[in-house]
């Protein structure tokens, strides 16, 4: 009776091994696709963030000194044209008339304010310098202004105040990566509604996959007239904050 030799196959064959590594590329694939996205997701949040963060800070900020505009530290004593006399240009702010407490700078890239320092006993200009105490009402002259960054890059808005009896400017940077700044005209003594409208258009510092500009830039031109406009390959995150700030104190 003859004998039957059998082989008993171990380990993978080349075909099965081949079927191996190509299942494991393609799990490879996937998982860094999935990483790649999740980045990707994580950088647009964070710039979104960022984006929220600086309009948030600029609005109280913004607000909060624009809201000094035609402050009489002493209302029954003076009215507005004795508390604010007319003057000449000072500080890169135009000249004023009796009274008058807000205008826009010439280039209309800034907004200057008076106001009269109050009687607590501390009190801090725009850039945080300390104003002297005085029972004398004091007249204080502030001007926002925004300079525009180089070859798109975000700008800055700065604030400067001084002493309408004298003294020297202090300036100081409040806000950095505003692309662009639009201030609507300020109000006349007249108007019933005393009140100023401030646009500003943020963008990120860096570019993610899903930044789509364009439609921004585009609705930003719209509300404010402007002709700003960006490379199709700007992949910023771009963010339009709109406030109305109240004129409480020239308020009829």
């Amino acid at each position: 009776m003859g004998q039957t030799s059998r082989t008993l196959q171990t380990g993978l064959s080349l075909i099965e091994l081949m079927v191996a590594l190509l299942l494991s590329c393609f799990l490879i694939l996937g998982v860094t696709q999935v990483y790649v996205d999740d980045k990707q997701h994580y950088l647009f949040q964070q710039n979104q963030i960022g984006n929220e963060e600086s309009s948030r800070f600029a609005a109280l900020f913004l607000q909060d000194i624009l809201a000094r505009a035609g402050y009489r530290a002493k209302p029954q004593a003076q009215s507005m044209a004795l508390a604010f006399p007319a003057r000449g240009g000072l500080n890169g702010c135009p000249a004023f008339d009796n009274g008058e407490v807000i205008k826009l700078t010439a280039d209309r890239q800034g907004i200057c304010i008076r106001y009269q320092r109050g009687m607590e006993s501390k009190e801090s200009d725009c850039t945080g310098a300390a104003i002297d105490f005085s029972e004398t009402p004091i007249n204080v002259l502030t001007r926002l202004s925004f300079t525009k960054g180089a070859a798109g890059k975000g700008g800055e808005i700065s604030c400067s105040s001084v002493l309408e009896s004298g003294g020297v400017p202090v300036t100081a940077s409040v806000l950095g990566g505003v692309l662009d700044m639009h201030i609507s005209a300020a109000p006349g003594r007249t108007m019933r509604t005393q009140a100023v409208l401030l646009s500003l258009l943020f963008a990120s510092d860096g570019g993610t996959r899903g930044g789509e500009g364009k439609p921004v830039i585009d609705k930003w031109n719209e509300l404010t007239s402007s002709k700003l406009t960006i490379a199709d390959s700007d992949r910023r995150i771009f963010r339009i904050s709109q406030n109305i700030v109240t004129l409480r104190n020239l308020t009829p």
